[in-house]
C-alpha cells in the first residue's frame, strides 16, 4: 500500500501543462486578435491646404495604429522652405522608395545643400536684373511694374521717399515723390502674390498701394535704374 501511494506521489509531482493550446512559456508572446477585422481604404494621395502665413515646414508627424491596435508616431524634421499656394501632398509610392535609398537621399540633401550656399553667395554679389528677365504686371505713364515669381521690379525715374506694410489685408505702400496731376488709377491683377494696384496723387508725391494675397513681409533694394521688392 505504501508502494501504491508513493507512485502516486511522484506522477502528481510531474510537470503538466494545464491547457495543450497555450505556448510554453520559454516561447515568444504572440498577438492575440480576433476575426473581426476593420476594413480601411488602401492610401493612394492626399492633400493638406496651408495659411497664407505659412513659410517653413519645421516637420511631419504621422500617426499609425498598428496590428495589436497600439497607436505609434514617427516624425521626420524638414526645416525647409515652402511655398503656402502649394498644397502638401501625402503619398504612397514603393517604386520610388526603393530607388532612393536612405543613404542616397542624405547624399542628395547634402550636396544640394552646398550648392545653394553656393549660388545664395553668387545671388549677393549680383545687381538687381534687367526688366527683360521679368513679367509685365503694370503699366502706368511715368511708373511701370514688372513681376517674376515673389520678385517685383518697379521702373520709374522718380524718386522712392518711403516705404511701409499695413495688415488686413497686406498692402505694400509706396509713396513716390513727384508733382503730378492725375486721376486714381485702380486695376484687379489677380496674380499670385499680387491682388491689386492702386496709384493715386498727392501733394508732393504720389502714392502706390499694392494687395497682397496673403501675409508676407518684405525687403527692397534700391540701385540708379530701378527698384526690387522681394516678398518673403
Amino acid at each position: 500500500m505504501k508502494i501504491l501511494l508513493l507512485f502516486a506521489l511522484l506522477i502528481l509531482s510531474l510537470n503538466a501543462r494545464e491547457n495543450p493550446f497555450f505556448p510554453y512559456q520559454n516561447q515568444k508572446d504572440l498577438v492575440l486578435t480576433n476575426n473581426q477585422t476593420e476594413q480601411f481604404t488602401p492610401l493612394k494621395q492626399t492633400s493638406i491646404l496651408l495659411p497664407n502665413s505659412a513659410r517653413v515646414l519645421k516637420k511631419v508627424t504621422v500617426e499609425i495604429q498598428n496590428l495589436d491596435g497600439s497607436i505609434s508616431k514617427r516624425e521626420l524634421i524638414l526645416n525647409q522652405s515652402i511655398d503656402w499656394h502649394l498644397p502638401i501632398f501625402i503619398s504612397q509610392n514603393f517604386n520610388n522608395a526603393i530607388n532612393s535609398p536612405k543613404k542616397n537621399i542624405r547624399k542628395k540633401q547634402i550636396k544640394t545643400r552646398k550648392k545653394t550656399t553656393k549660388s545664395n553667395k553668387n545671388t549677393i554679389k549680383k545687381d538687381i536684373p534687367p526688366v527683360n528677365q521679368f513679367q509685365m504686371l503694370c503699366k502706368h505713364g511715368f511708373i511701370n511694374f514688372y513681376y517674376k515669381n515673389n520678385e517685383l521690379l518697379v521702373d520709374t525715374d522718380d524718386v522712392l521717399i518711403r516705404d511701409f506694410l499695413l495688415p488686413s489685408p497686406h498692402r505694400i505702400v509706396l509713396d513716390f515723390k513727384k508733382k503730378a496731376f492725375f486721376s486714381t488709377y485702380k486695376k484687379r491683377l489677380n496674380k499670385k502674390y499680387f491682388k491689386s494696384i492702386v496709384i493715386g496723387n498727392h501733394k508732393g508725391y504720389y502714392r502706390v498701394v499694392l494687395t497682397l494675397d496673403g501675409k508676407y513681409t518684405y525687403t527692397i533694394k534700391k540701385n540708379k535704374l530701378n527698384i526690387k521688392i522681394v516678398l518673403h
